[in-house]
């Protein structure tokens, strides 16, 4: 996990970096680790409105494959477009060179909703925040 960060995290173990009225999406290290080698991402279009809670990308790995849900609703507007030929950069380094996607956020107040680095992984390892 990126140390010291101001990212949110959703509890679909998604990282979102925002940037003003944009967001860099991807998988947590967290998430890589306990799904095994990612073999297939499937990326959403650009330009495509997405709503939260609806499919944003779909994923295969060695121990799980899936559908992983926007965690706000948004506008995507750039993909990582070489993780659909070469899967290595989400596998080595899923919150750097492995981002996902980037996206224009339809509504900020959303991200109020969003975990610090802290309360996601107490949710990760299954501790309530007061623990």
């Amino acid at each position: 996990m990126k140390s010291g960060s101001s990212r949110k995290y959703s509890d679909g173990h998604l990282w979102v970096e925002v940037h003003g009225d944009e967001a860099v999406l991807g998988l947590t290290e967290l998430a890589v680790e306990e799904l095994g080698n990612v073999t297939f991402v499937e990326l959403p279009q650009r330009g495509i409105s997405i709503s939260k809670d609806a499919v944003l990308f779909v994923l295969e790995a060695d121990k799980a494959s899936g559908d992983f849900v926007a965690p706000i609703d948004c506008v995507v507007t750039d993909c990582n477009d070489i993780l659909t030929k070469d899967t290595s950069p989400v596998n080595g380094s899923p919150e750097h060179n492995g981002w996902l996607c980037k996206v224009r956020i339809s509504d900020k107040s959303q991200l109020d909703a969003l975990m610090d680095e802290e309360e996601y992984l107490n949710m990760f390892r299954g501790q309530s925040p007061d623990n």
